[in-house]
């Protein structure tokens, strides 16, 4: 037991902090509180299995049980099998929502998944039906049944998983190791992100002239003013993204038609979401871009062998840095891939 907690002790911390770098790298800038909070304790369920695991398979070789292992597997089965299907999809469209009030922030989240609501009423539908049928609905019956459909719907994301990563991520490894294809490869990702980025600004621009149009619609002491200027005021800081000379496109009558506080929020959400496809493509673009420019140093240096890295955007390091950098890069970057590459694909 004492190992167990040393286990515990040095793996939770190392886990704790993971979720925290990636909620500090992975959202865009403006992302809420309780957003990056429900994304956190949803990440924090799923690698809790990291820890679980582990700590299961050594308790079982030792011939002990203990209580606090079988609580926290239930405690993590049971927080993923409701918020995947209750709280999730609906702070998603909360959160999403344009809307100004809370009370049509919910309206408008469970308008948007009546879809999704309506499958899962039918499944237990179903299922309640079955039971009473056969004359065996009982409680413990209601529980096994959530449990077996849990299990179903993780059963089927897994084997598509896998079959995405029996071939993509060997391939895309073994890729890695190759900088001459790595630079077609990234060329062409470039380019096709290039055109996504620029979809996303065009609609970004629509957006905002939509916006000025509808403005002019609502006089200064209009009760829908006070929800307009909100509009207006974000509409300004997402220009701010944009090229300061590129004017507004014209906007067509037909889409004018904006007259209360539901169509103002449905307006409010697309501008929120193109800025927000913009500056998600935008920064994917500049990451690619990124990436060629490391790998153009990459070939650039492997012709002068023995000779420190030379890189053309970082500060020039000490030589002896500068030799380990240029070995790795160079020489070693490349093996290392193979082998996961071989690995990945022995694993799948």
């Amino acid at each position: 037991m004492p190992t167990l907690w040393l286990f515990f002790v040095v793996a939770g911390p190392l886990i704790i902090l993971a979720i925290l770098w990636g909620l500090s790298i992975m959202p865009i800038r403006g992302t809420s509180l309780p957003v990056r909070l429900d994304v956190g304790l949803a990440w924090l369920a799923a690698l809790s299995i990291l820890l679980l695991v582990p700590t299961d398979v050594a308790s079982t070789l030792q011939g002990r049980q203990p209580s606090v292992l079988s609580q926290g597997w239930r405690m993590a089965y049971w927080y993923g099998f409701i918020v995947q299907f209750t709280i999730l999809p609906f702070h998603q469209e909360l959160a999403d929502s344009g809307h100004f009030h809370l009370a049509d922030r919910c309206i408008a989240s469970l308008r948007n998944n009546l879809v999704f609501y309506g499958i899962l009423v039918g499944i237990g539908a179903a299922g309640l039906l079955l039971l009473i049928l056969t004359r065996h609905l009982y409680i413990t019956n209601v529980v096994g049944f959530c449990i077996a459909s849990s299990n179903a719907f993780g059963l089927i994301a897994g084997i598509f998983l896998m079959g995405y990563g029996l071939v993509a991520i060997p391939k895309k490894l073994w890729r890695l190791a190759d900088s001459k294809t790595q630079r077609r490869v990234l060329t062409h990702q470039a380019g096709v992100q290039a055109d996504r980025a620029i979809s996303a600004r065009l609609e970004l621009s629509k957006a905002r002239a939509l916006v000025a149009k509808v403005s002019e619609m609502f006089p200064r002491r209009d009760p829908m003013r006070k929800y307009m200027d909100k509009i207006v005021t974000l509409s300004v800081r997402l220009g701010q993204e944009l090229p300061s000379a590129e004017p507004l496109p014209r906007v067509d009558d037909e889409q004018m038609d904006y007259f209360d506080r539901q169509d103002l929020g449905h307006l409010r959400r697309r501008l929120r979401t193109a800025g927000e496809s913009y500056a998600r493509e935008r920064s994917l673009y500049l990451e690619l871009v990124q990436q060629f420019f490391e790998l153009e140093d990459v070939v650039r240096n492997k012709e002068r062998w023995g000779q420190p890295f030379r890189s053309s955007r970082h500060r020039r390091l000490p030589d002896w840095a500068g030799h380990l950098e240029w070995w790795w890069k160079c020489c070693l970057h490349a093996w290392a891939f193979r082998l996961l590459a071989l690995l990945a694909a022995l694993l799948s």
